[in-house]
């Protein structure tokens, strides 16, 4: 491998693939040098658009000489293909989630252990400047004591007619819009916060149905415990119009985040007070920043932010939230660590 430089290959080229492509691409120290979708035209425009070798095979992908790999594929294959790259001693970036569930997570977490490689989890949005922004002032004291949070992201992707396949089905992609969108926030509130100790979550199907015209469920709701004292809720739907905003409420005062500012509420004398804070950048800046910390990671033996430890404790909140759906109850995020695996 070189020094100064990653040669990497990327297995799923469509949709967010193709923001992940151009992140690469945008990255200095990553050349991009093989790719692979099970979609042969996505291959070929990809290819022929960026430069890049195409590949039959996620195998042969792995033997493109490349040194790492970026999976941007449906969450049900990670852990497959992460000990498959792991096994042929690649890198590993893999797009949120980690695995389908903590016993996959530990699974994933021993290959490693076996291993010299990095695996960095693609939970970009901690690395929006919103949240580096909010997490200064979160730090310094200027909310005091925290006493709740309530985060929410929505997108409408589930009123159009081209949800994936898989994405639909309750076994592949359980609550849906948690792994696909709920679990950034998880992320986010962990980064935050503290670490989610105790969930109670309901879910339901508003409007969405599977093919064969079974409900597939598109909206969820969710209550936290902090292992602090902290509560909070969050919600994510796959039906409603794009929303996306956490609120961090303390004594001294609340925080909004939303996707390019900050507000921080407090009372003056006059009232409510109110500071904006702009935090606007480029759309692509956080998976840029997350590449670039992956081969920086890679040249000097470094630890990425967001390592598989990390990223297997969102999976194990919302396996939580799963379990807690299924058996109409809360549950302890302790109780499915010490179970999955």
């Amino acid at each position: 491998m070189s020094t100064d430089n990653v040669k990497v290959g990327i297995a799923g080229v469509k949709n967010h693939g193709r923001t992940m492509v151009r992140a690469i691409r945008e990255c200095d120290l990553l050349t991009l040098v093989s790719c692979f979708d099970v979609d042969t035209d996505a291959v070929r425009q990809t290819s022929e658009e960026f430069g890049c070798a195409p590949a039959d095979s996620f195998e042969d992908l792995l033997a493109a000489g490349i040194d790492a790999v970026v999976l941007v594929t449906p969450n049900h294959l990670h852990g497959k293909q992460i000990r498959k790259a792991l096994a042929v001693g690649k890198h590993v970036f893999v797009e949120k989630p980690l695995a389908s569930d903590v016993a996959e997570g530990k699974e994933i977490i021993d290959s490693l252990d076996r291993t010299k490689a990095v695996l960095q989890v693609g939970h970009n949005t901690r690395k929006r400047k919103v949240f580096r922004k909010a997490r200064e002032i979160i730090d310094r004291g200027a909310l005091g004591r925290i006493v709740s949070c309530h985060a929410h992201f929505s997108y409408d992707a589930g009123l159009r007619a081209a949800v994936p396949s898989w994405k639909l089905d309750p076994h592949l992609c359980p609550l849906m819009p948690l792994p696909q969108l709920g679990i950034h926030f998880v992320d986010v509130l962990q980064y935050l916060v503290s670490t989610i100790d105790e969930v109670c979550c309901f879910a339901r199907s508003a409007v969405m149905k599977d093919e064969a015209g079974s409900d597939v469920v598109d909206s969820t709701v969710s209550v936290m415990r902090f292992d602090n004292g902290v509560t909070g809720t969050l919600h994510a739907h796959y039906v409603v119009p794009p929303t996306f905003e956490v609120t961090v409420f303390g004594t001294r005062a609340n925080l909004v985040c939303r996707e390019d500012s900050l507000a921080v509420i407090s009372t003056g004398d006059f009232g409510l007070e109110e500071e904006i804070i702009p935090a606007g950048e480029s759309p692509h800046a956080s998976f840029i920043s997350e590449l670039r910390e992956f081969a920086e990671c890679i040249l000097h033996d470094g630890r990425p932010e967001v390592d598989a430890a990390t990223a297997l404790r969102n999976v194990a909140v919302v396996e939580a939230m799963k379990k807690s759906v299924e058996g109409g109850r809360t549950v302890k995020v302790d109780e499915v660590w010490s179970t999955g695996g």
